[in-house]
């Protein structure tokens, strides 16, 4: 359903046989996740009062309900309904038209010009609603990558160096097809690393599993050799690789 067809529909209260007031708004999350109240407007008061999502029923005359009506809380916030949606880019995506969401009160989609985006790309909102720009996305993975070599660090400290002879087995996952390194149209602007020699590696051993994602790429005690950098190289593992080695 539609937020904005639910907008000025009265609001009746079934097991007292009166009506409330109207639907002037509606409140929710703080990332815009899920509906959690109705805001009702008294018509001779004009004060706003709340009413939960799951207290009520949308029928073909009106909301129904057999609650009664809760203080504004301070904890939501108003859906902004007809504003301006940026980017953390700085991007203009124009105005939110309308807000779909299902029986729950879940976010199914947000309208905005000829786009339906997905409620999970929204940041933050207030007087604006801002989303999810590609330079945020691309600091989130910068992140995630440095906990996972934070990750393998701990694991250099904790793992004793494997004493028996030999390498055990290892394999090496499907590798990508290696990008090239030289800007594109489409990599404008983008910083890559320079490639170092990382021969000084050949004839050490790993301390702990080397692994990319869940999946083991080479497994403890293996002894580095030249293949190994190169599925290090391809698979972004390097730093890894050299934090997990020991002479």
């Amino acid at each position: 359903m539609n937020l904005t067809e639910l907008l000025a529909l009265p609001v009746i209260q079934l097991n007292a046989a009166r009506r409330l007031g109207v639907v002037s708004g509606f409140l929710a999350d703080e990332r815009l996740r899920r509906v959690s109240h109705w805001v009702v407007l008294n018509e001779d008061t004009y004060i706003e009062n709340v009413l939960p999502w799951q207290k009520a029923t949308v029928g073909s005359e009106g909301v129904f309900c057999t609650a009664g009506l809760q203080p504004l809380p301070r904890d939501k916030r108003p859906i902004p309904l007809h504003t301006a949606v940026y980017d953390s880019d700085g991007r203009a995506w124009g105005m939110m038209e309308e807000i779909e969401v299902d029986e729950t009160g879940r976010t199914v989609a947000l309208r905005v010009g000829e786009n339906r985006i997905d409620p999970g790309g929204v940041f933050c909102y207030g007087e604006l609603v801002i989303l999810r720009g590609k330079r945020r996305l691309r600091r989130e993975r910068e992140q995630r990558q440095e906990v996972q070599i934070e990750k393998h660090m701990q694991a250099v400290q904790k793992a004793p160096v494997p004493e028996e002879e030999g390498a055990p087995t290892w394999r090496v996952i499907e590798r990508p097809q290696e990008r090239e390194t030289a800007p594109t149209e489409e990599t404008e602007g983008s910083v890559y690393r320079v490639r170092g020699d990382y021969d000084f590696l050949v004839g050490r051993r790993l301390v702990a599993d080397l692994v990319q994602a869940g999946r083991l790429v080479a497994k403890q005690g293996q002894v580095i050799d030249r293949s190994l950098i190169q599925a290090a190289r391809e698979w972004g593992l390097l730093v890894a690789l050299t934090a997990l080695s020991r002479g």
